[in-house]
């Protein structure tokens, strides 16, 4: 009987204890049959509803994309539940050094983590094929984020004991010069 393999994860250490970033898929997806008034299911769907919005002079709301299962707007004080999740998902990732210096240049475990995080607790990123409205929020909300963290003193890395582990990760991230 084949063995379950655990969800990857990534690792810091931090007084001596390891703490481990845990990185699962992002839940099953739904059908689009299942949802008919979702009107973006695709994104090629709101990218044709952008050009419309464009070709009659009016602005693309940036996260119009985000509806409910019966197609109307998510609204501000949703949006602001959206970002308070993932701005702690994005400071666990900073703290573990995985934090992308822009979203086009995440990693595969980040993504997977972040469609994650994302996707299991609010459905209006489910309603789709793929990840693209939580990756289209991310490249969306991200700068914003990473704005933010830059003020002295906000957030903090782990600090790692393992001194080749600190310069592997220097060499490859620059914001994990910190150690």
């Amino acid at each position: 009987m084949p063995q379950a393999m655990p969800p990857p994860s990534e690792s810091t250490a931090r007084d001596g204890k390891v703490e481990t970033l845990t990185i699962h898929d992002a839940p099953e997806a739904l059908e689009e049959d299942d949802y008919p008034d979702v009107p973006y299911w695709h994104d090629i769907d709101w990218a044709n509803y952008g050009e419309q919005l464009k070709d009659h002079g009016k602005p693309i709301p940036k996260l119009g994309f985000l509806t409910d299962k019966g197609g109307a707007p998510v609204m501000e004080p949703h949006i602001k539940e959206f970002m308070s999740h993932a701005k702690q998902a994005w400071n666990k990732l900073y703290r573990h050094c995985l934090d992308p210096l822009s979203w086009t240049k995440k990693t595969p475990s980040v993504a997977s983590y972040f469609a994650h995080e994302m996707k299991s607790k609010f459905l209006e990123f489910c309603y789709c094929d793929s990840d693209w409205k939580v990756k289209w929020f991310a490249i969306i909300k991200y700068p914003d984020w990473c704005w933010d963290v830059q003020v002295p003193g906000k957030l903090t890395h782990v600090p790692s004991s393992l001194v080749l582990f600190s310069i592997l990760l220097m060499s490859f991230h620059p914001r994990c010069s910190a150690f």
